[in-house]
């Protein structure tokens, strides 16, 4: 796997960040869970979410700190203050 064989490497690090918004991961697993005859709720949706079948955290999981941060600075650039 390419992140154990560069694990060790340190001089340079590559970040992705992708603007996500998650509508058609939702229409998708709603429909797949009407064909499948099972019922709509938030745990079967995620569940059939894109990261879920590949076991992958949500997102707000690993940038809680960033988020948290954002609320409170963000309000304030909003007012002009």
């Amino acid at each position: 796997m390419l992140e154990e064989s560069t694990s060790k490497y340190k001089q340079l690090f590559l970040q992705i960040a992708i603007g996500y918004g998650g509508r058609d991961e939702i229409v998708q697993s709603v429909k797949l869970l009407q064909a499948q005859g099972e019922a709509v709720t938030e745990a079967a949706i995620s569940a059939r979410t894109y990261c879920a079948q590949i076991d992958i955290p949500p997102g707000e999981l690993n940038s809680e700190d960033v988020r948290a941060k954002n609320k409170r600075v963000l309000p304030l650039g909003l007012t002009g203050s």
